[in-house]
């Protein structure tokens, strides 16, 4: 039986937690047996139910003993290290529990603003332990790996290997809020790196040229955020929704307005409900988007607002946008990612 290790901060919901919950659910479907181990998340977090049922899940701030201890009972084991902190922390339990087992890092960052300087001072680092150990680096974007490779991480046993359409349907569910007849939409959690206030102050503008259509936003943190009397009554704040089916497929566009991304699965589940996505470049977000005929990659506020106003006017029909959901649902078919991962992790 193959086992494997999972150490991640938390199982928040974000990009990379939602990648991990299915792969540990397609592999426990396989008989892999899987531990997660969060160096700071707890019972509260949003994947910890789902996963629990597919895994043992192990929380080090309510025992912080049991890592080095599963990993003393796992000399056999594979370790995959989600970020930076999930590395560190594996370096450190391996070295608690005088194991062996090899730590694959899963690397998620592929932006890094220049007041960053310690993190760059950290990559550097880390950059150098790398090469020393020759690690074996899993990058979820091109920009990821073409990111680190001034800090010079050891890239010869590296992979690029997107996260696709991680997230499953949810057709079967229902939102308990009724939606405006037509809107544009905002997926993401209130954090500066995705931009809110780029968001908002771009619907503010569309607001103040005329527009007549609302912004819905789903995602944690914006139930409190304050907006201006010009906006307040055009936007409604769904909170985390577990089914955005509905979400995509009734939205006139997408709005990505994040300004650092690993590979920004919002993206990838709009396309392949064949919605329109009008987006600042971020992580691989133009590469997801190239080819797809209703997506735009903007480089500035003016180009962003021309592409909304002429979307508000003239949208694609319900029909095209079916028939291109299909092409992209293939293309991003989440079986591939899963292969790739698969074939890294353990050499099929």
């Amino acid at each position: 039986m193959k086992t494997l290790i999972h150490i991640i901060p938390t199982v928040e919901n974000g990009g990379a937690e939602t990648v991990l919950t299915r792969l540990v659910e397609e592999w426990n479907n396989k008989g892999v047996q899987q531990y997660v181990i969060t160096t700071q998340g707890s019972v509260r977090d949003y994947h910890h139910l789902v996963l629990s049922s597919h895994c043992t899940l192990i929380h080090t701030q309510e025992d912080e003993k049991r890592p080095v201890q599963c990993l003393r009972a796992h000399p056999e084991a594979k370790i995959l290290a989600w970020m930076y902190k999930g590395i560190r922390y594996a370096y450190r339990w391996r070295k608690q529990a005088q194991g062996q087992q090899e730590i694959i890092w899963n690397i998620r960052r592929s932006n890094f603003s220049a007041s960053e300087w310690k993190q760059k001072l950290g990559l550097l680092l880390y950059g150098a332990f790398s090469q020393w150990i020759k690690a074996r680096v899993i990058f979820c974007a091109q920009t990821a790996q073409n990111a680190h490779r001034p800090y010079g991480f050891y890239l010869s046993k590296s992979k690029v290997i997107g996260n696709r359409l991680a997230k499953k349907s949810q057709k079967t569910s229902s939102l308990e809020v009724k939606l405006p007849p037509s809107y544009f939409l905002y997926v993401g959690r209130h954090n500066h790196a995705k931009g809110p206030d780029r968001l908002l102050r771009l619907f503010e503008q569309y607001k103040k040229s005329g527009g007549q259509f609302p912004l819905v936003i789903a995602g944690r943190g914006w139930k409190d955020i304050p907006l201006s009397q010009s906006i307040e009554d055009s936007v409604l704040c769904l909170g985390n929704v577990s089914n955005l089916e509905t979400l995509y497929k009734n939205a006139i566009v997408l709005l990505f307005t994040s300004y650092t991304e690993g590979y920004p699965n919002v993206v990838v589940e709009a396309v392949t409900h064949g919605t329109p996505v009008i987006g600042f470049e971020a992580g691989d977000s133009k590469h997801i988007l190239q080819g797809y005929p209703f997506g735009y990659t903007v480089e500035s506020n003016t180009s962003f607002l021309t592409h909304l106003n002429s979307l508000a006017k003239n949208s694609p029909t319900t029909e095209a946008r079916l028939t291109e959901a299909k092409k992209q649902q293939q293309k991003f078919d989440f079986s591939l990612t899963l292969s790739e991962y698969e074939k890294f992790i353990w050499n099929d």
